[in-house]
């Protein structure tokens, strides 16, 4: 598949091939292909949707996705995904609106292969785009608490409170996030964002509490992932992990403790995935290569020839499983990496909000010296969405029904009174 001028295959060849080879097989989900106009005449126009609906598109390929979607036909799995990838182009785009219908019509598809949560948060992701804050909030709720998508919800919707002006409701949101069970789940945007609520409402020692918080917590994290960019193989965890997603990609629930000792969207990465799946037929590859090989050792083929060709087939297919290893390895690898930047980036807009804090008391301080009759004081009050308020048997104690049922009322915050 990566030959120049395909056209000048054999014909008594490419009939093999075509005859071999049907929508169905499985080296289609496999193989690194790259489509060339002779294939679609070869193997019809079919195949030619299967392989291109696993590629990644751009925001510049929207006029390339909608020319396949007129070859691919309809009330089928890969026309839905074809319409997954074109939604996502145009909100890169910046074509909310079109996204949006294309989205709603894709949710109505029977075929179609995108989870009700990762639709609701796309749904949401639209809605903030285009400034509806509200209707996105009540998207992001409907994301399930057993989702792997829930921690990402919760932050997205804080940010929307933050847009609107509503501080108090990003405080409430985040105090569940930040609890310390969830460390290995949430990213180290959450903490600044708390940060940033809780200095717009001069929580001045829950913005000293954070910024500790953000280096007791992504200091040894990035340890762990610089560990991972470094030699990922030596990592225990990442071993366990690949073996584990060739039968079915873990949940978060799943993973466990070992979240830690991974990068945060190892579950979701479909390139990644992709490449397990393959290193998972190359293993069968190499099973068959290497029982061949020692049958002809025993049965003696070496007499008409075969054992030296048995012998190149076995390496060779040893070479393209170690080659797939690889490319598993290098893709955790820039994972890990994208995670050590998001934690470099994330520090520094941390400094700012201490620079900030420092800036704000300066002048508080100010203003009590000059005005000595009169109090800075922040008054607020936190309790319970819920008419039923649990009580835990022990503070240490985490109970999953009670997180997100938080409320904080500071109204009357950042207020000078007598």
């Amino acid at each position: 598949f990566n030959i120049s001028n395909p056209e000048k295959i054999a014909p008594d060849v490419a009939q093999l091939w075509k005859e071999n080879l049907n929508p169905s097989n499985i080296a289609w989900s496999v193989a690194e292909i790259r489509w060339a106009p002779y294939w679609t005449t070869l193997f019809g126009p079919a195949v030619e949707v299967l392989v291109m609906s696993r590629q990644n598109f751009q925001a510049g390929d929207v006029e390339k996705l909608k020319a396949l979607l007129t070859k691919s036909a309809p009330d089928t799995r890969e026309r839905a995904l074809l319409e997954w990838q074109l939604v996502l182009a145009l909100s890169l785009k910046d074509d909310a609106q079109q996204a949006a219908k294309i989205l709603a019509h894709l949710v109505k598809s029977e075929r179609n292969p995108i989870g009700a949560d990762l639709t609701n948060m796309t749904a949401s992701r639209l809605l903030f785009q285009n400034g509806y804050l509200d209707a996105a909030v009540q998207y992001y709720q409907k994301v399930d608490k057993s989702s792997d998508y829930w921690f990402d919800a919760q932050e997205e919707a804080a940010w929307a409170y933050i847009r609107k002006g509503e501080p108090q409701n990003t405080l409430a949101v985040t105090k569940t996030l930040v609890n310390p069970v969830f460390a290995s789940q949430i990213g180290p945007e959450t903490v600044f964002l708390q940060a940033m609520a809780q200095l717009k409402v001069c929580d001045y020692p829950g913005v000293t509490v954070s910024l500790k918080e953000y280096r007791e917590r992504f200091k040894p994290r990035a340890q762990i992932l610089t560990s991972i960019t470094e030699n990922p193989k030596s990592v225990a965890t990442v071993n366990s992990y690949i073996e584990k997603a060739k039968n079915k990609v873990p949940t978060l629930k799943e993973l466990g403790g070992d979240l830690k000792n991974l990068p945060r969207f190892i579950t979701r990465d479909n390139r990644l995935n992709d490449l397990i799946h393959l290193e998972k037929q190359m293993d069968i590859e190499k099973k068959v290569a290497n029982e061949l090989y020692s049958r002809s050792l025993a049965e003696g083929t070496g007499k008409v020839g075969f054992q030296a060709r048995l012998d190149e087939f076995r390496m060779a297919a040893d070479q393209r499983h170690h080659a797939a290893h690889s490319a598993i390895l290098l893709k955790i690898k820039a994972l890990a990496s994208f995670e050590l930047s998001e934690i470099s980036k994330t520090l520094q807009k941390m400094q700012i909000v201490e620079a900030e804090l420092l800036q704000q008391i300066s002048v508080s301080n100010r203003l009590v010296k000059t005005d000595a009759d009169k109090i800075i004081e922040k008054k607020g009050s936190t309790g319970s969405l819920s008419k039923d308020k649990m009580v835990f048997a022990a503070e240490n104690e985490v109970w999953f029904d009670e997180l997100s049922n938080y409320k904080v009322d500071v109204k009357k915050a950042c207020q000078k009174t007598r």
